[in-house]
Order: structure tokens, then sequence, then C-alpha cells
């Protein structure tokens, strides 16, 4: 008896009471025989799962260790071509390469919990560090795209309540649910073929051109080169951030965009606005001073 078939038996019973005592017996057997293999079953796949996400990580932990050998090697055999045949240690003991991987991967947890990420492979320095380099750059770019959602998604979320069931509304709908439908690397790569690639207005990669290099201040080159008071600089700077800001708030603004017309929809349906409206103020005083503000408050 299969689960669904069971269901619509007990339902039928319990609505109808066309069982007997015998039935419901025999019912509550196999609903019992039924909900212990069913259970047999579930630890079966939590148990293959468990062994499964073991033997991935395990995997995987084994492959980064191989990559971190020939990284060594091959490192190791820069420094001997340099140094004029300076000699290392065999086996990467100093990276901890020639211990097993159970061993590794317990001293790097213990490591990874007090913040000590190990050194790295390529740069032969502690990751922390690096990560600490190229973190002003990350923060960077995450203010910029959220300033670039904002600056859009309240306007535009605004505008659509305000004219609900219009053409413009509906643009606006259709287009909120394509920025959080479009996959990010699929969108950045159609706005570097139109800006970068075809139209050559904004650049392809990098922070800043190497004519508009500065002496970090705060490792923000946004504002380091206001500090320096090298406005060609930002300039340059804004072109290089721009691409990757609107490819990262993209779907922040579709978010934000939805989020603002339904609680500004809710917000023109109170009784406040309403009685502002009858009291004579003016249709922009109502909708910003006092809608709006409330209908933020969600967001």
């Amino acid at each position: 008896m299969t689960a669904y078939s069971l269901g619509s038996l007990l339902y039928e019973g319990k609505a109808k009471r066309v069982f007997s005592t015998d039935q419901a017996d025999l019912v509550a057997v196999e609903y019992k025989d039924d909900a212990t293999a069913f259970n047999a079953k579930k630890r079966d796949v939590i148990d293959g799962k468990g062994v499964l996400n073991n033997r991935i990580s395990e995997y995987l932990f084994q492959r980064l260790g191989e990559i971190g050998a020939a990284a060594h090697a091959h490192a190791r055999h820069r420094r001997r071509l340099g140094h004029g045949g300076s000699q290392e240690p065999a086996g990467g003991h100093d990276l901890g390469l020639d211990r097993s991987i159970p061993e590794r991967f317990a001293i790097f947890l213990g490591n990874a919990v007090t913040g000590d990420f190990g050194e790295s492979f390529y740069h032969r320095r502690p990751v922390s560090e690096v990560i600490a380099e190229r973190l002003p750059a990350t923060i960077e770019l995450s203010l910029v795209a959220l300033l670039i959602a904002l600056a859009t998604s309240i306007p535009l979320g605004v505008l659509a309540a305000i004219r609900k069931n219009s053409i413009f509304d509906r643009i606006a709908t259709v287009g909120s649910l394509l920025g959080v439908s479009l996959p990010g690397f699929w969108f950045g790569i159609l706005l570097l073929m139109l800006f970068a690639v075809n139209l050559h207005i904004l650049p392809v990669a990098g922070r800043i051109g190497y004519s508009s290099e500065i002496e970090p201040i705060t490792h923000f080159l946004l504002i380091d080169t206001l500090l320096r008071g090298r406005p060609d600089a930002f300039l340059d700077a804004l072109s290089h951030i721009l691409l990757p800001a609107l490819t990262l708030g993209l779907p922040m603004t579709a978010i934000l965009m939805r989020v603002t017309r339904t609680s500004m929809l809710e917000v023109l349906r109170q009784d406040y606005v309403t009685f502002a409206e009858a009291k004579g103020l003016s249709r922009r005083r109502v909708l910003f001073r006092h809608a709006l503000k409330n209908a933020l408050i969600p967001t």
C-alpha cells in the first residue's frame, strides 16, 4: 500500500466512517509496516548523503593538496633557478604537505577557527594578508553596487505603484522579473560585449588605468583619488568599477523595486493618506513626505 492510497483510505474512513474494526486494524498494521519501511529508507538516504558529502570533502581536500604540492614544487624550482641552486627541504615539510590528508584537514580546521588560514602556495605569504589586501576592492564594489541599486529601485518602485496597471508598471514588473531570473555572469558578459567590445566606452578589466595610478591611502580608489585631488583618476576608477557594479546590483535592484512597489501600494490604501489628500495637501507632498517615508520601513 502506497502512502497516497493509505492517506486516501484514512481520509475516507474518517469522513464517511465506512471502516469496521477489522478493517481499521488491517489499515493500522499496513500503515505501521509502511512507516517502518519508509523510516528505514529515510535513514539509508540520510546515511548515503552523509557518506557522499564526506567523500566529496575528502576528494576536494585531496585535490587541493595535490595542487598545492605541484605549486610548491614549481615555486621551489623557480627559486632554485633564481638563486643559483638553493635547496629546500623535500616533500613540502614547511607547508605540511608531507602529512596525511586527515591530519592536514584537522590542522586546517583548527587554525581556521582562530583566523589562521595558512600560507598561500602561490604568493608564499599568509592567506589572511592576501585577503586583507583585496578586501577594500570587494567592499568598494559592494557599496557602489548597493548605491546603484538604491538609486534606481526606489524611484522605479514608487513610479510603478503610482501608475499601477499602466504600461510603465508592466514594463517595470517584467524588468524586475528578468533582473531576478538572469544569471549574473551572463548579464556581465552582455555588458562587456556592449559597452567594452562594441562601443568601447568602458574598460574590460582592472581597477584603474596605468596613467591614473596613485599612491593608495585607504586602498579605496574612489576615495583615494579624491583625497589626492585627481578628478581624472576618479573618473577613470569609476569607469572601471561601473560594469561589475551594474552586474552585481541588478538582482538587488529588481528585488528592492518589487518590495518598494508592494509597500507603496499598501501605504497608499491607508486611511491617513486619503485623509491627507482630503485636507488639500498636494499630491507630491502626500507621496514623498507621508507615503514614501512609511513605505520604506519594510525595505
